[in-house]
């Protein structure tokens, strides 16, 4: 999905719904739902990436083959989930807020990291400050906040799905769910015509 910039006041809320759907560790709704529950992947996460200009939000895991399609519903069902079938609860906002905080220190444990971190600021503009500011600003983070920056970024019919598989054992269970459009694509990302072998 698109994401906001970098810069966004949503930036913190939207950091911790994302560490509630797939981005804060094995103990998040795609992860329990796709591996633990289903056994469809050994791991499900999510990215949050938001830049200088624009940014992306995506999730993704090697999935079964065999299990693509079924697994593509779980997909779509967490993200409308998400979208506000079943919003992020206080408990979830709890764990997820608390385990950023905990693993805040984790990001500057090397001088790589470090140095990662203040050029990330730098290529984005922000002053070294920032670094305490996001770790207050997620510790500030109310209910009210998440949900509001949960509505207004997950957007299911704002999001593509690409999958990377064996066509001859997929395709026809994935067509058969009528779950968006089909594009086939080539090895260089190109749409090529449906009837090619590629």
């Amino acid at each position: 999905m698109p994401a906001p910039t970098r810069t966004s006041p949503d930036y913190d809320a939207l950091t911790l719904v994302d560490a509630v759907w797939g981005g804060g560790g094995v103990s998040t709704r795609l992860n329990l739902n796709l591996r633990e529950d289903k056994g469809y992947s050994y791991g499900v996460f999510s990215s949050f990436n938001p830049m200088r200009m624009s940014g992306s939000w995506f999730a993704g895991g090697g999935i079964q083959t065999d299990k693509t399609a079924p697994a593509i519903v779980e997909f779509d069902k967490e993200m409308k989930d998400l979208a506000g079938a079943k919003p992020v609860s206080a408990d979830e906002l709890a764990v997820a807020r608390q385990r950023r905080m905990r693993g805040y220190a984790q990001r500057f444990e090397s001088l790589d990291r470090v140095t990662a971190e203040i050029a990330n600021l730098w290529v984005i503009g922000l002053p070294l400050t920032e670094l305490q500011r996001e770790y207050d600003g997620t510790g500030k983070q109310t209910l009210d906040q998440v949900l509001a920056a949960e509505k207004k970024y997950v957007s299911p019919s704002a999001s593509s799905m690409l999958l990377v598989g064996d066509r001859a054992k997929i395709e026809k269970d994935v067509k058969a769910l009528n779950v968006g459009e089909v594009v086939l694509l080539d090895t260089e990302g190109r749409p090529v015509a449906t009837g090619t072998k590629n």
